[in-house]
């Protein structure tokens, strides 16, 4: 389909106020912006030249769309031709079939009250989540889904429009929409790091609260859904809610929930081996592997296991089967009742070589890599 340059007036002419209202949610994800600092002024703080560039025209983009969807929206890869540079947004919008901008909601909406969605483009691909009920567009029907590529020029606070697409899509009637329902998968993994040591502090839920407030721009009339939703029983299913919030969130990276879930657990100044273990299943759900994890956990500030590796003979992707039976094996060699019959200074040393063995075999508990 043909690429409608009067589409591209309409959303061109309030880039600026879209990126400064999305970017930190849509691109940089909950703990921190891809594209950098400033970025709400790309369009709007150029001056004429810079405006000049942000709706400058950009020629048709080839697109090639897949989509799965969940109870709330649908997940969208979108594929364009040519790759982008780095630094490209993606940024999706619909229209009706007049050419009118579909309406949004919350915070998928800019300040003309358009739905408006952004992810980084990774290449070829960019990955969006559209959550149907944050669109105001009655039944069931056959939208336009405007498609438009945007780079950030350099570290100067302007944007080149690199081209754009348009293609109908059919979406279904909006179920009900609830901001704090959209944000839930998320919700629910910070709770399960507050609760995983059977007491709540509070210095825990206000930084919950506050993140999610800042982060997705709540309001005051979100905060009873927000509080009810923090008192539900803490979820069991780990996995389950990492592939929930990775499918409605897919440009969070997993390093991103992992940074998220740590600042949680350490607010409160004291981590908690329940806490960790949470963080680990949630790591392991996201696709990181042993040896990535251990680096990951000191990296945000939830200990370093790499010692205790060593002290175990093992690299750090070893599996818990290799980390078990590399601790029996040393246990067997140390162990009291084995040099009971020996010299003395033999005997200390295996009493030191048991002290290490034990501290770093607790290293590894806290940090549930066993």
């Amino acid at each position: 389909m043909e690429y409608y340059a009067h589409s591209k007036e309409v959303h061109m002419s309030w880039l600026g106020k879209v990126i400064g209202g999305s970017i930190g949610f849509a691109v940089g994800g909950p703990v921190g912006a891809i594209i950098g600092a400033g970025v709400g002024h790309l369009a709007d703080d150029a001056g004429e030249e810079g405006a000049d560039e942000a709706q400058g025209a950009g020629p048709p983009l080839k697109m090639h769309l897949s989509h799965a969807d969940d109870e709330l929206g649908r997940r969208y890869r979108v594929t364009l031709d040519p790759p982008q540079p780095d630094g490209t947004v993606c940024m999706i919008s619909f229209l009706d079939e007049e050419g009118r901008p579909v309406l949004g909601r919350d915070y998928f909406r800019d300040e003309q009250d358009a739905f408006t969605t952004l992810a980084p483009v990774r290449g070829a691909v960019a990955r969006l989540y559209i959550p149907f009920g944050a669109m105001q567009y009655g039944l069931a029907r056959e939208l336009l889904m405007q498609v438009d590529a945007l780079e950030r020029l350099g570290d100067s606070d302007r944007v080149r429009h690199r081209g754009g697409a348009v293609q109908r899509v059919q979406v279904p009637a909006p179920p009900t929409w609830s901001m704090v329902g959209y944000l839930r998968p998320l919700l629910d993994l910070c709770m399960a790091v507050v609760m995983a040591d059977d007491r709540v502090q509070r210095a825990e839920v206000r930084a919950v609260k506050a993140y999610l407030t800042d982060a997705f721009e709540l309001q005051p009339e979100h905060m009873a859904d927000l509080k009810q939703a923090m008192k539900a029983d803490p979820i069991t299913d780990i996995p389950a809610a990492v592939r929930s919030a990775q499918f409605r969130a897919p440009w969070i990276t997993p390093e991103d929930l992992l940074e998220l879930l740590a600042r949680v657990s350490r607010c409160d100044g004291d981590v908690h081996r329940g806490e960790v273990a949470v963080i680990s299943q949630a790591a392991r759900a996201a696709g990181v592997t042993g040896e990535q994890w251990s680096a990951l956990a000191a990296e945000v500030g939830l200990g370093d296991v790499t010692g205790a590796h060593a002290v175990f003979g093992v690299g750090p992707e070893a599996t818990r089967q290799e980390l078990q039976a590399a601790y029996r094996s040393l246990v067997a060699q140390y162990h009291p009742d084995r040099v009971a019959n020996l010299a003395p200074e033999f005997q200390e040393v295996a009493h030191d070589k048991m002290t290490e063995i034990n501290a770093a075999w607790e290293d590894l508990k806290r940090l549930g890599h066993v």
